[in-house]
């Protein structure tokens, strides 16, 4: 009687912890990590993240008294590309300087879990991209930025930089096609004089538009 019983209680035991292992992986495969996202800009009307985690919806974010925007998401491990979304404007995190490109466009990038980037070796190979050379001449500008289709037409994710007589230049890593864009002067959005080519940008205006390659 009393072998049975020992032989129950170590079966009972067996089998308790077998379903805690079982129980614990399984917890594992489905564990998620509370991932904070801050932005400051105590002028801001609206501010939203967006990524590769929510499929690229805005989900909205909350503002405290001291104008620092905020969200947690809980986020399975993983190497995230994603965006701020400003009064309605993509912007990349000014306080993060990682980056990932998705779909051919520059985001800026969060490690969660300690997972690091994939490794791509460079070259033109591998890229596909060719340096597309952007001018504008306005002395009297004090900001100027390009605006496009390759960047989700945010207003801050290509400033160019001012020399000589006011010419405003920057330059864009652009795989071949054709690209509507627009300068941002003082935050006025504006087309490009020097391209005469231009689609409707659905304002009553024009786009330019940049063709790379043949």
């Amino acid at each position: 009687m009393i072998m049975y019983v020992k032989r129950y209680v170590a079966l009972f035991l067996s089998v308790a912890l077998t379903a805690t292992a079982l129980g614990a992986v399984s917890m594992l495969t489905k564990d998620e990590i509370d991932q904070t996202f801050k932005y400051t800009g105590p002028d801001a009307k609206t501010v939203g993240v967006a990524g590769e985690f929510s499929n690229w919806s805005e989900l909205p974010m909350a503002k405290d008294d001291s104008g620092t925007w905020s969200r947690t998401i809980h986020l399975k491990p993983g190497y995230y590309g994603y965006k701020f979304i400003v009064n309605g404007e993509w912007v990349l995190d000014p306080a993060n300087s990682a980056r990932k490109e998705v779909n051919d466009l520059e985001d800026s990038a969060v490690s969660v879990g300690g997972v690091l980037p994939a490794v791509a070796t460079p070259g033109p190979a591998v890229s596909g991209k060719a340096p597309t050379a952007f001018s504008y001449t306005d002395p009297a500008a004090k900001s100027v930025s390009i605006a496009g289709e390759f960047n989700q037409w945010s207003a801050t994710a290509n400033p160019m930089q001012k020399g000589q007589q006011g010419l405003w230049t920057a330059t864009v890593p652009l795989r071949p096609g054709k690209y509507p864009y627009k300068f941002v002067v003082d935050g006025t959005w504006k087309a490009d004089p020097l391209s005469p080519d231009g689609d409707d940008d659905g304002f009553g205006g024009k786009n330019s538009v940049k063709t790379v390659g043949p």
